[in-house]
């Protein structure tokens, strides 16, 4: 969270471009209502942190239909390319799913 919090900027889904990063997240709280997620509100020292929110899974856009993920959390763990659908189907049905998008701060 803080490396999101610290180089990328939260913007909006719709509007994709090369090497944006996509998170997935899913609820345990109705702490943040749907489409109320904001990276630099989620901070440690806030009342209530982590708001009932669990970042499910991450990627890098290729393009607006591919992505580039690992497959699991090792750090050595397998790379792959696969599309934006696929990459994103194994978590719609969790509970309060929402993705959103973040751009790197170029400095």
């Amino acid at each position: 969270m803080a490396y999101l919090q610290n180089s990328f900027v939260q913007v909006l889904l719709g509007v994709p471009q090369p090497d944006d990063i996509h998170v997935i997240w899913s609820r345990n709280s109705a702490d943040f209502p749907i489409g109320q997620i904001n990276i630099e509100r989620l901070k440690k020292n806030r009342h209530g942190y982590p708001f009932g929110l669990v970042l499910e899974h991450a990627f890098v856009l290729i393009t607006p239909s591919e992505v580039f993920q690992k497959l699991n959390p090792e750090p050595t763990g397998p790379y792959q390319i696969v599309s934006w659908d696929e990459a994103v189907r194994p978590y719609q049905a969790a509970s309060g799913f929402e993705i959103t998008a973040h751009r790197r701060v170029r400095g």
